[in-house]
């Protein structure tokens, strides 16, 4: 308990008698409150879209073409088959399924419009680069031998 004592009543002298030391414990904080916030960013972009379109009104277009001009989404594929559009989501090439129901159109001027559906995907799967050149989403951690909770981009070890 003594040396602990003696340690802590060593280090605060230092810290006191160095001019600089003081001013950084205040200053480090603050700039790290007001400046991080302005450099870091929590949006997501360009979000892989599919929509399922059953309705093929002037109502889907337009909601369809507003997620097309989004600069959160970016619209892979509109279909009027969810099958093929679950596949689109299974395979990873998309990352959300809009489906847009049958009197889409003729259901918004009614008391009880008809509501549209989205399937998000959400696993994020890491990119791995195969040994033919492509990349791997599929089962790519387990067959390649990597460690669980690597990460990506660089973050996965071999075992």
């Amino acid at each position: 308990m003594g040396t602990l004592r003696f340690l802590l009543e060593k280090e605060f002298r230092q810290f006191i008698r160095n001019s600089f030391m003081p001013k950084m414990v205040v200053m480090f904080p603050l700039v790290v409150m007001l400046v991080m916030p302005l450099v870091t960013t929590m949006d997501i972009r360009h979000i892989g879209v599919a929509v399922v379109d059953r309705d093929h009104s002037e109502a889907s277009r337009r909601l369809t073409e507003k997620i097309a001009a989004s600069d959160y989404f970016s619209l892979q594929q509109v279909t009027a088959d969810y099958a093929s559009a679950l596949l689109l989501l299974e395979e990873g090439d998309v990352d959300v399924i809009l489906d847009i129901p049958d009197r889409f159109d003729r259901s918004l001027t009614t008391s009880a419009p008809r509501k549209v559906s989205i399937a998000a995907n959400g696993v994020f799967r890491c990119p791995i680069p195969d040994a033919g050149g492509g990349t791997d989403f599929h089962g790519a951690t387990e067959r390649a031998g990597f460690a669980a909770g690597g990460g990506c981009h660089g973050g996965a070890k071999p075992l």
